[in-house]
């Protein structure tokens, strides 16, 4: 990369971090620019192509103490993983002798 000219560097790697970047947003509402604070930093992300679709993560629930609702499945839940928060209808299931699945109607 050392040959190539700072543009087309940039459009290989990207931007490095550190670097101010200017973002314009269209189609916000009023009240975005009307509740802008400087005071506080404005986080933006994105999604990767591949998590736009369906997707299946498996992990292990554990109920809390203070929830003492069971959990259905196809209800929807909001899950936060990371900085992200979604909505999503999960599948509960349970893996019988490490072979096969088996698909719970209630968290038990």
């Amino acid at each position: 990369f050392d040959q190539l000219d700072e543009a087309s560097r940039q459009r290989v790697e990207g931007h490095k971090a550190g670097t101010y970047a200017r973002i314009v947003l269209e189609n916000v509402p009023c009240e975005f620019s009307v509740n802008f604070s400087p005071r506080f930093p404005v986080l933006i992300g994105g999604l990767t192509p591949t998590e736009e679709r369906f997707g299946f993560v498996q992990i292990r629930i554990k109920r809390h103490r203070w929830h003492k609702k069971i959990l259905k499945t196809n209800d929807p839940v909001i899950f936060s993983v990371g900085w992200r928060r979604f909505q999503t209808t999960p599948i509960y299931s349970i893996s019988d002798s490490r072979t096969r699945n088996r698909m719970l109607k209630y968290t038990p």
